[in-house]
């Protein structure tokens, strides 16, 4: 190795890799042993603040029994923190306040983008459910980049939304939204 890479653990505790012995000793040392893993290689999705930015998207099945959209929010981590989850957020907001407050996109623009996350996420989860998943009630991690492409991180089918109701405002404000839909869906798979 050349080049020197920047390890950043969950805590935001850097170590800079300078051979590939090192980052072996990294790995064996904070990695769970039989567990597998994904290396993804960073999307820029800072902004000027040098705040980390995410997206959760919530895609659910209502009593049509077809999905829709639910609702998005947005996790601002703190500043150079590399992560945007509850111990290194800032922040929670409305997804289309976001886009317009981070990336300059107007009202019009950022229902647009939603929509078409929202396209995207639920080809996703029709595709799972071809491969035999029993799906009802989903949500997607996102960023999206400075050039406003967005990318999915990961689907989310056991994100516990109950928790939520103990947690701080911002994290509450997508309750209303996204906590019946499942049980109209119940209701509808149950002929009630």
């Amino acid at each position: 190795m050349n080049e020197v890479y920047i390890w950043t653990d969950i805590d935001g505790n850097s170590t800079n890799i300078t051979s590939k012995e090192q980052f072996i000793e990294i790995l064996n040392n904070q990695l769970i042993k039989k567990k597998t893993y994904i290396v993804q290689e960073e999307i820029p999705t800072f902004n000027k603040d040098r705040n980390k930015i995410d997206f959760r998207l919530y895609i659910q099945k209502d009593y049509t029994m077809q999905w829709r959209f639910s609702g998005i929010e947005t996790k601002v981590g703190h500043k150079d923190s590399i992560i945007a989850n509850s111990k290194k957020r800032q922040d929670i907001i409305p997804g289309d306040q976001a886009l317009q407050e981070f990336y300059g996109l107007s009202q019009d623009q950022s229902l647009k983008k939603i929509e078409d996350m929202t396209d995207v996420c639920i080809r996703i989860l029709r595709i799972m459910e071809k491969k035999g998943h029993k799906l009802g009630d989903a949500c997607f991690d996102l960023v999206v980049d400075k050039d406003g492409k967005f990318w999915v991180l990961e689907p989310q089918l056991n994100y516990a939304a109950e928790i939520k109701q103990f947690r701080e405002e911002g994290e509450r404000r997508v309750l209303p939204d996204i906590l019946p839909t499942p049980f109209e869906y119940a209701k509808a798979l149950a002929r009630f």
